[in-house]
């Protein structure tokens, strides 16, 4: 949590429970930036994909 919320704030953070794609993946709880890529598109390599919407 620490991570995300270092790189996208407690607002950036807070969109974790807008929909049930901006649940982390099991892979993601692990690797922060990689939903912070994906959810925000930033913060990590291979990442950017938005799946809201």
């Amino acid at each position: 949590m620490r991570a995300v919320v270092g790189q996208v704030g407690m607002e950036g953070f807070n969109r974790v429970w807008t929909s049930p794609n901006t649940l982390p993946t099991k892979a993601e709880i692990d690797r922060p930036a990689d939903w912070v890529a994906r959810v925000h598109g930033k913060g990590s390599e291979g990442g950017g994909e938005n799946r809201e919407g």
